[in-house]
């Protein structure tokens, strides 16, 4: 067979396979609830973790501007990677996770071993959002002569109610939750940078400088 012919076999077998797959979803009683918009910044915020706002500060202060060479390499790896899963997906949509791909190429147990790891990583990742938010409460109260750092247990506790209650409740308002958050988070890293350059070229002072370092 010519390669022309093998390609159109191929794109006629995709076809099939992706029209084999609507029966699937007959028996689903779930509706969608998320909009384009919802989905679009849940993506957006996802990538913009407190590591920016809490980590990134001291990580530039201990090793300088070659910080941003960690960031491109880690970043480009992590481009490869999503796109490889992309690819994976949008070549086999039965399968809706990347769990899905480790059980059905390497193996159940594989499977399951990278379900419960992904799992407790995303519980001690959840516990260190969490610790940062209260972090920033004390931070921020504190500049107010309002001293919370022992109250952080409970503002840890509150917000863990909050947000579990966000997403029990339904999935419009979570996504509604997440924009907002998502927005939040936006807004600041443009704030901060506008910030950042009134603050290079002497706009807004500086403690400790009488010009712009």
């Amino acid at each position: 067979l010519s390669p022309i012919m093998t390609a159109q076999n191929s794109d006629n077998g995709s076809s099939a396979d992706l029209k084999s797959l609507e029966p699937l979803d007959e028996g689903n009683e779930m509706s969608r609830g998320l909009t384009n918009r919802h989905v679009q910044f849940i993506a957006i915020g996802g990538t913009i973790g407190t590591g920016l706002f809490l980590g990134s500060g001291k990580s530039i202060a201990l090793t300088g501007p070659s910080i941003i060479f960690v960031y491109i390499g880690v970043g480009l790896i992590m481009f490869l990677l999503m796109r490889a899963i992309g690819e994976m997906m949008y070549s086999d949509p039965s399968q809706h996770t990347f769990i899905n791909f480790i059980t059905r190429y390497l193996g159940r147990g594989w499977g399951k071993f990278a379900g419960w790891t992904y799992w407790i990583v995303l519980i001690m990742t959840g516990m260190t959002e969490i610790t940062a938010v209260s972090t920033y409460f004390v931070t921020f109260f504190r500049m107010f002569g309002i001293e919370l750092h022992g109250w952080k247990w409970l503002i840890e506790l509150c917000f863990l109610v909050v947000l579990t209650a966000i997403n029990l409740i339904a999935v419009k308002v979570f996504g509604e939750a997440e924009f907002w958050f998502a927005s939040i988070k936006v807004f600041a890293i443009i704030a901060f940078i506008i910030i950042g350059l009134l603050a290079m070229f002497g706009a807004i002072p500086i403690a400790g400088y009488d010009h712009a370092p």
